[in-house]
Formats: structure tokens, sequence, C-alpha cells
């Protein structure tokens, strides 16, 4: 017998995505600090699972920004600042550039893909309306 996937949806709206500034994207930083990274995972265990992740949908075939485990390594101060100078926040995930996600849209994180912010969330919730108003229109 087959397995079924099950797939959830996914959002894409770049424009809603370049006017926040993709804050989910920040990965690196603690919920405390407005990141999503868990107050009760340590650093290290954080950066494997995504590296995982990243690895089971190919993201790892595009060239990372930087190394999450160095930058952030005490002492690597410098890197931090070398990489903000580029327009690079070491907060955010390694594949993150000053235009957004460099990582080809097929490959990247499911976990990416569907994840919906408030802004989609409104964006989604309106256009489901408009699109029952809609159908209702047409049915009557």
């Amino acid at each position: 017998m087959a397995k079924t996937k099950i797939t959830r949806p996914h959002y894409r709206a770049p424009k809603i995505c370049k006017e926040c500034g993709g804050h989910c994207c920040q990965i690196y930083k603690n919920v405390a600090d407005g990141g999503s990274r868990p107050l009760d995972s340590w650093f290290d265990e954080w950066c494997e699972d995504w590296e995982a992740e990243f690895e089971h949908c190919g993201a790892n075939k595009t060239k990372p920004l930087f190394d999450p485990l160095e930058v952030h390594m005490l002492g690597n101060e410098h890197m931090i600042e070398a990489l903000l100078a580029k327009g690079i926040d070491p907060d955010y995930c390694k594949y993150r550039g000053k235009e957004g996600c460099i990582i080809p849209w097929k490959n990247r994180p499911n976990a990416c893909k569907e994840y919906k912010c408030t802004k989609l969330s409104e964006e989604h919730r309106i256009t489901t309306i408009i699109a029952c108003e809609c159908i209702a229109k047409a049915v009557v």
C-alpha cells in the first residue's frame, strides 16, 4: 500500500515579506528578544535541527552566507560586525541576504514555506472572505 503524503499549504507573498523584512527568519535570535529560537533550546542543538531541515529539503545545495555556530561563538564579535557591515544580520537565517532568502523556493524548508505570520494570516483571511463573497454572488 502506498503511503499518502500530507502537505500543508505553502504561503508565498514576496510583497508582504519584503515590507515586513522577514522577522520570521530570525531563527538564531531567541523568542524573548523577538526571534524564533525557543528559550529552552541550546543554540548548537537548535542549529543542528535546522541543518537537518536544510539537508532534508536540499537547501544545503545553496552556499550559506555565514556559519552561525562560528559567528555566534564567544570571541567572534568581529565576525558579527563584519556581516552587519555587509547588510547581513547574523540573527537571521544563514541564507537570508539583503534581498531576502537566497534558497530557490523549491529547496526551501517546509517550515519556511508553511509559516504564516500575522500579516500573512490577515491577508489570507481577507482573500478568503472576498473569494467566498464572489462565489456566493455567483451562486445566487
